[in-house]
């Protein structure tokens, strides 16, 4: 294991202590893609993720611009975070399982082509993963 990748895994380990990391670590973590634009990011542990299971959840605050040439209503689990690291793993926005402590209501209604949406989204990777969020219709 190369130093900036051992770096990289330590940065991220300290991340997960429950604290919303600034502009440059959310970027060292997670990336936008062309219609998804990432706000905020928020590591928390994962209490539900089971004995011996190693992830954490990821709330990410996300503005969706509607690239597509006609009106779009988005499903939350069409969010996905492509991971790049420790793995290449896929992961979808959770739609059920998230702790009652974390608030996620999103809108349901049509995005008109051109326009743009706050969503909060929820993902559980394994811990240190670092990657995108897209949007697959």
């Amino acid at each position: 294991m190369g130093i900036r990748t051992w770096l990289t895994l330590c940065m991220l380990a300290l991340l997960t202590a429950c604290r919303q990391p600034t502009t440059p670590e959310v970027q060292a973590i997670v990336q936008g893609s062309s219609s998804v634009q990432i706000e905020t990011l928020q590591i928390l542990p994962d209490s539900a993720g089971g004995a011996g299971a190693s992830s954490v959840l990821y709330i990410c605050k996300v503005l969706f611009v509607n690239t597509a040439g006609s009106d779009v209503t988005p499903a939350l689990d069409h969010f996905v975070f492509a991971s790049t690291r420790p793995q290449h793993a896929s992961y979808r926005a959770l739609t059920s399982g998230i702790p009652p402590d974390i608030t996620a209501s999103n809108s349901t209604s049509a995005v008109r082509a051109g326009d743009k949406q706050e969503y909060t989204l929820v993902f559980r990777p394994a811990t240190g993963a670092t990657g995108t969020i897209a949007y697959q219709p």
